[in-house]
């Protein structure tokens, strides 16, 4: 995934990938091919990261990319796959709910 992008959440169950914030609450859904509004932003994501150096990569919810940036790095270094929240992708959700285009996610 590029790192401009980030992964929104849809009403019609989706998840949708756009570059940037949004500026408003509905997204065009690719699969359902109508407007849909956007529920939230998918924070959890694949992140190959290498305990020897700063070698570090998101990849989504793409596990076969983490896999292959995982068999590109180094193999004397110790490059693992992690299943977490991507900073960046925090950040963004807390400003869209700050700025009222996101509801707050119910826990």
């Amino acid at each position: 995934m590029r790192a401009d992008y980030l992964m929104y959440k849809l009403a019609c169950g989706h998840i949708m990938a756009h570059r940037g914030l949004i500026t408003t609450p509905a997204l065009l859904c690719g699969y359902c091919r109508k407007d849909s509004l956007v529920t939230g932003i998918q924070v959890t994501e694949y992140h190959v990261k290498c305990a020897n150096c700063t070698f570090s990569r998101w990849c989504g919810l793409a596990e076969p990319q983490a896999r292959f940036w995982w068999g590109q790095h180094d193999i004397s270094h110790r490059a693992v796959i992690l299943y977490e929240d991507n900073p960046k992708s925090r950040r963004a959700l807390v400003k869209l709910i700050g700025k009222g285009i996101i509801a707050e996610e119910k826990k």
